[in-house]
């Protein structure tokens, strides 16, 4: 059985109105880091931008890759929004007559329907499907997940809400590693209100991993 991703970093497109090294910066620093996990796992890895699918075929590496990408990019207070689910990704390269254009496309429902609940998803954190939440359960991998929650994208005639998920757990938190996603959030906030709304997910996972011996 396989598991699909898509991830989008958080802040790259305002880092572009920053300057363009900032821009370049953090592309970089993704892209950096998805090689590095692509070191450790049986996995494929399709990156454009500030985005990515991601392939991987063993539940036990998935909770590893996802971990690790997110320790790498959180030491660089850097984010990203994710969702995983059970499915393939059924890749096909596209060969134009014309040799300028280069394309490919993922033709498999689970490919779509991915990309359909990362978007919908407005916290920082992977967001795990029920399918994969049954799955772990059933690996007795249930201190790997944690239940927590996000708010809903904002439509002009829905009223404000927060929605259940299932968040990647965190290896047991300390304080510094909670304020510096708190100082993130501030400043965030401070730049960029509505932005805050993502930093609600990774806040409330972090807390109910706290190591329990600092509190």
């Amino acid at each position: 059985m396989s598991y699909i991703a898509f991830i989008d970093v958080l802040g790259v497109r305002s880092s572009a109105m920053i300057s363009n090294n900032e821009y370049l910066r953090m592309i970089n620093k993704f892209n950096d880091a998805l090689i590095n996990v692509s070191k450790y796992f049986d996995c494929r890895i399709y990156a454009y931008s500030d985005n990515a699918y991601i392939e991987i075929k063993n539940l036990s590496n998935m909770i590893k890759l996802f971990k690790k990408l997110r320790e790498i990019l959180m030491a660089d207070h850097m984010y990203f929004v994710g969702a995983v689910d059970v499915g393939a990704l059924s890749d096909q390269q596209i060969n134009y007559s014309n040799e300028r254009v280069n394309s490919m496309k993922f033709i498999s429902t689970g490919a779509v329907d991915i990309f359909k609940t990362q978007s919908n998803f407005s916290g920082i954190g992977i967001l795990l499907s029920n399918k994969v939440i049954e799955d772990m359960n059933k690996e007795n991998l249930k201190s790997c997940y944690t239940p927590s929650i996000y708010k809903k994208r904002e439509n002009n005639n829905e009223t404000q809400c927060y929605l259940s998920m299932y968040d990647l757990s965190y290896d047991p938190v300390g304080l510094r590693k909670i304020t510096n996603v708190v100082s993130d959030y501030l400043i965030s906030v401070a730049t960029n209100e509505s932005a805050g709304k993502y930093y609600i997910t990774p806040i409330i996972s972090m807390i109910k991993n706290l190591d329990k011996n600092i509190i």
